[in-house]
This record gives C-alpha cells, sequence and structure tokens, in this order.
C-alpha cells in the first residue's frame, strides 16, 4: 500500500488533521518558546499537488517575525538572528498530529478498504503510527525578503505558489 493511495482515501480528514495539528503547535511555539513568548499569527494554505502535479499534500504557513504580547499591548518581534525554532514546532507537530490521528480511529472517523483495509485492524494501524513517530517530518523554513518594488504580500504569494 502506497502513501498515496491512504492519503487519497482519507485526505479531508487528514487535511484537516494537518491544519489544525499546524496551528496548534504553532501556538504553542509561540507561546513557549524562550525567545518570543507571544501569541501568533499566521496564515496558512493547504498544498494537494506539485508543480508537476504529483500528490504532495503539504501546508505552507506564513508566519510573522513576532507576535503579540499576551495582553494583546505590543508587538513582541522575534529577536535580531533567530529563526523559528524547527526542531520544536517539528516535535509539536509531530506529537499532536499523531493524537488527532489515534483520536479519530478511535472514534472510528476513519475508513479503510482495499489496500489499506488492513488497517481496520488496531494493531496494524498502531505499527503505522509507530512506524510515523520515528520517521523524519520536514519542516522547510524560508525567510521572505521582497525584492524590489514587491509588496510583502506579492512575496508571500511566490513563496506559496511553490
Amino acid at each position: 500500500m502506497s502513501r498515496d493511495t491512504l492519503y487519497q482515501q482519507l485526505r479531508a480528514h487528514l487535511a484537516y488533521l494537518k491544519l489544525t495539528a499546524a496551528a496548534e503547535a504553532l501556538l504553542y511555539v509561540g507561546k513557549h518558546w524562550a525567545h518570543l513568548k507571544a501569541q501568533l499569527g499566521f496564515t496558512a494554505v493547504l498544498h494537494t499537488w506539485n508543480s508537476l502535479l504529483l500528490l504532495h499534500p503539504h501546508v505552507h504557513i506564513l508566519i510573522p517575525a513576532g507576535g503579540l504580547s499576551f495582553d494583546g499591548t505590543q508587538w513582541i518581534s522575534m529577536p535580531e538572528g533567530f529563526r523559528f525554532p524547527k526542531d520544536m514546532l517539528r516535535s509539536e507537530f509531530r506529537k499532536r498530529f499523531l493524537k488527532k490521528l489515534k483520536k479519530a480511529y478511535q472514534q472510528q472517523k476513519l475508513k479503510f478498504y482495499g489496500r489499506s483495509g488492513h488497517l481496520e485492524n488496531p494493531q496494524e494501524f498502531e505499527k503505522l503510527v509507530k512506524k510515523m513517530e520515528t520517521c523524519y517530518w520536514n519542516i522547510e523554513d524560508r525567510p521572505i525578503w521582497p525584492e524590489e518594488g514587491e509588496t510583502v504580500r506579492e512575496a508571500a504569494s511566490r513563496v506559496v505558489a511553490y
């Protein structure tokens, strides 16, 4: 069974899990990362295909270089020279996504058939989750710098287009 087959069977539910887990992880990291400790705002876009029109589900998230103080009265900027903590975000996202995936399975919201029908068996599903716990979860971060005469919105749309 391929990853693509499984994703196509569960695409609506997995898209929801992916977006909500990403949002929760970002809010957690913004609040708890020692160098920021702020309420983040962000924009997320779900892409399901790559530029070759092959299935490649992923999320683009635009995060400002800072956030609001918890009382909402001031802007807290990301410290000079710091990038968002990818390892912390990766860990929080994986933890939240897998927790939501397990809960959806326990609530019988996931239906498996065909080549993935064996995942209806709880032991087989748990094997899949264990595999997912140990594999590398990629998080790529790229700063967006507007080019000459370009607005931040234009620069962001250029990055999200890929």
